[in-house]
Order: C-alpha cells, then sequence, then structure tokens
C-alpha cells in the first residue's frame, strides 16, 4: 500500500514539475505583430490565394493582427488561413474536412426547403406543363 502512495506523489511531482517548465501559455501563439503602417493590402493576397489555385476566397479580415483568410483551396476543402500581413507567410493553417461541392449541396438543399425562394429549377413557361404538354394538367 505504501508503494502506490510513493508511485501517486511522484508521477503527480513529475507532472507538476512538467507544466512549471512548460512556460506560460498565450491566448493566442497565432498573433502577428506588425505595425499597420508596414502591412500590404489585403487585395495583394487575395491575388497571392487565387495564384496558388484556391477555388473560392469567402473573407479576408483581420484576426489578432493578421489576415485571415477563409475560402476553398485547391483541392475544394475549406480552410482557413492566418498570413502575417507585411510578409504574407503563413502563420496558421486549419484545414476541414468539408468540401466544395458538399457547401453546393447544403445550399441546394436549403433553397429547395426554404418557399420563398421559390421553386427549382427552370423558371416559368419551361417543362412540359408550360405548353400544355402529357401531364401538365387536367385533361380538356
Amino acid at each position: 500500500m505504501r508503494r502506490k502512495t510513493v508511485v501517486a506523489v511522484a508521477t503527480l511531482a513529475v507532472l507538476g514539475a512538467g507544466l512549471a517548465l512548460s512556460g506560460p501559455v498565450r491566448a493566442s501563439d497565432d498573433a502577428c505583430r506588425v505595425p499597420m503602417a508596414e502591412w500590404r493590402p489585403r487585395e495583394e493576397l487575395q491575388a497571392k490565394l487565387q495564384a496558388e489555385g484556391w477555388q473560392r476566397i469567402d473573407q479576408v479580415k483581420v484576426d489578432d493582427g493578421c489576415y485571415e483568410a477563409k475560402g476553398y483551396d485547391r483541392e475544394g476543402f475549406r480552410v482557413e488561413a492566418k498570413y502575417d500581413p507585411k510578409s504574407f507567410e503563413l502563420v496558421k493553417l486549419e484545414r476541414k474536412r468539408e468540401r466544395i461541392r458538399d457547401q453546393d449541396r447544403i445550399r441546394e438543399r436549403e433553397r429547395v426547403r426554404d418557399p420563398a425562394q421559390g421553386p427549382i429549377g427552370p423558371g416559368p413557361g419551361a417543362g412540359p406543363a408550360a405548353g400544355g404538354g402529357a401531364g401538365g394538367g387536367r385533361g380538356n
């Protein structure tokens, strides 16, 4: 019984020392520290991302002193990336499992469910019902 207590105390001591030596944890390790006067325009970052093959760029905003870009990369995966505003060096990249095709399907389903969006498919006057074709309405 005494041996178990000694092992438990030793384990806690090692864990405590490890936490103490790891240093303080910052709220955000990916914060950029560049004076605003040195920032390059966000349009340049958008052009860089397009040149890298991003399929769609939904948003470029400022977060923690970095540019944060959200969109879909060349493989069609949803990405959130942070860039240094001076050098456009990648600071952080988060690649989601969601793909652009999945997002298009989701939007299509939401549009079908929302009656305010109107019917799916060709506009009015198209299809068999419009010209009095077969199956379009009551027969005379």
